[in-house]
């Protein structure tokens, strides 16, 4: 089931894209996406077909009932030899990193956000489904795959590389929703390594800025959506000195921005906190590397700013440009309330999440073969 509404989600994205994108190559942004996401569902349907083999096989010479099944619950029961699991394992992995997407698999991601309508590159940007496929399925299923070193020094090293080359493309765009595209596989960057840091405050840290980034990114597009229905684009260009005209717009634009590079008191703090806490317990080099992406972030969003809100009115700036209107301010403050009880008061999350993600350090721990003499299934809250 799954798999199934997995790839349902590729036909209302699809035509989003195409039919109520707002740009000039939103057919081939809607194309590309649909080719970028079938050819990852390819690898996983055979990931899961692998699975199944495996449990009928299992389940045959121990004459039990069913002998096949897609049951999450079931498959954790059943023990898998190192070899397969690695391969399922990657498997899995490039279904799940194309969807995500991990780098070097966005290359979707820059087009869909910027052609496609504004409400779609919310949800987009603010969902990883991805990164749910490794918590979910990838890490508690194949957990001796998931920690053997050569699994974890490829995808720390493609983790990273999403953190340096996302907030260093974010750096040198012109158009604020390309450059959010861009701070988005950054962001990604930092969930992986926290997953593959594969201990407690990673996988909590990497848990919470999934749930982060569905305010502060998603945030930050709505404010992409409100300076668009201004001047009818994102580029910078088109901006200049509007704190002056539009003071509410650029205050809510700072907050959910240094929310989005991590400024203490707020949600991206928390997460990316954790995330680099279980990045240097597994890994000093690992968690020195992701701390110059938290710099580049910075910059990038702190030089869009100044240029498109401080300084001079910008020649291109409408006089009749107006400040938020009733609608937006709702929206902006009720994210700006979320970000900031995350951020000042994000226990009741961590609580939420507390019992997953010791199940995972748990499973982590004992692998498969703990299970090999095992009746009951090992449960995944």
């Amino acid at each position: 089931l799954f798999f199934v509404f997995w790839e349902l989600m590729l036909i209302p994205s699809y035509f989003l894209i195409k039919l109520w994108g707002g740009g000039a190559e939103r057919h081939y942004a809607a194309l590309k996406f649909v080719l970028y996401t079938l050819l990852g569902s390819v690898f996983m349907l055979v990931g899961i077909a692998l699975l199944d083999i495996n449990y009928h096989h299992w389940a045959t010479l121990r004459h039990m009932e069913p002998t096949y099944s897609f049951d999450l619950l079931q498959l954790l029961s059943v023990p898998i030899p190192f070899s397969q699991q690695v391969l399922i394992f990657w498997l899995l992995f490039l279904g799940f990193a194309f969807k995500a997407p991990v780098f070097p698999f966005h290359t979707w991601l820059p087009d869909a956000l910027l052609e496609g309508p504004i409400g779609m590159a919310v949800v987009l940007a603010g969902l990883k489904l991805g990164t749910f496929g490794f918590i979910r399925f990838s890490i508690p299923l194949l957990p001796d795959a998931s920690k053997s070193q050569t699994v974890v020094s490829i995808v720390m090293a493609l983790g990273l590389a999403a953190i340096l080359y996302g907030a260093i493309m974010a750096l040198v765009q012109q158009d604020f929703r390309r450059l959010l595209a861009f701070s988005s596989i950054s962001h990604l960057g930092f969930v992986v390594i926290g997953l593959f840091a594969l201990n407690y405050q990673g996988l909590q840290g990497s848990l919470l800025t999934m749930i982060n980034l569905g305010f502060s990114t998603a945030g930050l597009f709505f404010i992409a959506g409100f300076l668009y229905s201004r001047q009818q684009n994102t580029q910078l260009s088109s901006f200049g000195g509007m704190a002056k005209q539009t003071p509410l717009l650029a205050s809510f634009f700072l907050f959910i921005g240094l929310a989005s590079i991590g400024l203490p008191g707020t949600n991206g703090f928390v997460g990316e906190f954790l995330i680099l806490l279980g990045t240097f317990k597994a890994n000093w080099l690992y968690g020195g590397i992701a701390v110059t992406g938290v710099i580049f972030g910075a910059a990038y969003f702190l030089w869009y700013y100044e240029r498109s809100m401080l300084g001079p009115l910008g020649k291109a700036v409408k006089d009749s440009i107006s400040d938020l209107h009733p609608r937006e301010i709702l929206i902006a403050a009720a994210l700006s309330v979320m970000i900031l009880w995350i951020g000042l008061y994000p226990a009741p999350f961590l609580r939420m999440m507390n019992g997953s993600v010791q199940a995972l350090v748990d499973r982590l721990e004992g692998g498969t073969v703990a299970l090999t003499d095992s009746k009951q299934p090992i449960r995944v809250d």
